[in-house]
């Protein structure tokens, strides 16, 4: 069956954010390209939805932030993962249609490009795939080592596999502050160092989901045990389909830094890296992508890796702005030697004002 736009429900999940460029704006330019699906908005009481055009608004108390992810946040910035947890889960509720899309309130889909490519893969496998971007699906090879990291800002998939994903239970305190009693591990870097909770909210999330399933999961955030790191090779490879967001058509402003970063192409999972591990692990191809494409971003990773190795001895440094620059013009040189071109394993995207690659 060919899924289209009457097939899915987006759920807005998220405060609403007011005036030109907020959730009222965003959400209309979803429907232009999404004219015949539903959207839901799941906020917190109190909202001021004038103008906001929805076809269902739920309402929820705020269940509050717990403290902020990493040792360097400030009473500001709050960990998120339960009022994420509570509104999605409580507009995936509302979702009678066979697929649903869970986005943030703060951004926007300019095209309906996304979907060529879920009906080439979401049936290529045993069990149903979500769609993610790959911004910040994390590479756990790369500069942080944080396996089952999958991006939770965009989720697209068969609605009762979305709504499975976003029932875990809320993430208890203990957790949220778990660095604050216990050391990290020894073969830490600095990076690694700068976590206060026990998992990333996006690990959180991937761990209550896989664990089920029968793959071994990380007990903390930068658990790479052999077993851990293949459960998730494999996981990745057979439950998810990672599209890179400029072909997604996945408007996010607060990021729109991060799609024009060599550190996070090479940090993340770039569609590219996600369709050589769903090779690996017994994938039928789905149209063309040369091998010597796989061959040279295996190359840039391995160079990468070493200069991270590099930049985690230099610590502390790497925060001068000065240094920082240098390092990021250096992983720029690496990340920008991949093919200009999508792969065309993926339909050619429409026009789109995201800033392009």
């Amino acid at each position: 069956m060919t899924i289209t736009d009457s097939d899915i429900t987006f759920v807005f999940q998220g405060p609403v954010l007011p005036g030109a460029g907020g959730t009222a704006e965003l959400v209309r330019l979803t429907r232009r390209a999404f004219p015949r699906s539903r959207c839901v908005l799941s906020t917190w009481t109190g909202a001021d939805l004038s103008g906001v055009p929805f076809d269902r608004v739920v309402l929820s108390r705020d269940p509050g932030g717990l403290p902020g992810i990493k040792a360097r946040d400030g009473a500001g910035e709050s960990n998120n993962v339960n009022r994420q947890l509570l509104s999605t889960r409580r507009g995936l509720e509302e979702v009678v249609t066979d697929y649903a899309v869970k986005i943030r309130t703060d951004c926007a889909l300019e095209h309906a490009g996304f979907l060529a490519t879920a009906n080439r893969f979401l049936d290529a496998g045993a069990g149903p795939r979500i769609l993610a971007p790959s911004l910040f699906t994390i590479d756990p090879l790369m500069f942080e080592q944080m396996p089952y990291h999958v991006s939770d800002w965009f989720q697209f998939g068969p609605t009762p596999a979305l709504q499975r994903y976003w029932s875990a239970p809320f993430m208890a305190e203990q957790d949220a502050v778990f660095y604050e009693r216990r050391p990290h591990a020894r073969h830490s870097t600095f990076m690694d160092r700068r976590f206060r909770t026990r998992l990333a909210v996006e690990q959180y999330l991937a761990v209550q989901y896989a664990e089920p399933l029968g793959y071994p999961v990380p007990q903390y955030h930068n658990d790479i045990a052999d077993s851990v790191m293949e459960g998730h090779r494999r996981f990745v490879a057979r439950h998810w389909l990672i599209v890179d967001p400029w072909d997604l058509g996945l408007r996010f402003s607060k990021y729109h830094w991060a799609y024009r970063s060599g550190f996070q192409r090479l940090n993340c999972l770039l569609f590219v890296d996600w369709y050589g591990l769903y090779l690996e692990e017994g994938g039928r191809p789905v149209g063309a992508m040369p091998a010597r494409l796989l061959a040279r971003r295996r190359m840039q990773k391995q160079a990468a890796r070493l200069l991270g190795r590099w930049m985690d001895k230099a610590g502390p440094l790497l925060l001068r702005p000065g240094l920082k620059r240098m390092v990021n013009r250096l992983l720029a040189v690496l990340a920008w030697q991949s093919e200009r071109r999508p792969p065309r394993v993926l339909a050619e995207p429409q026009r789109s004002l995201l800033p392009r690659p």
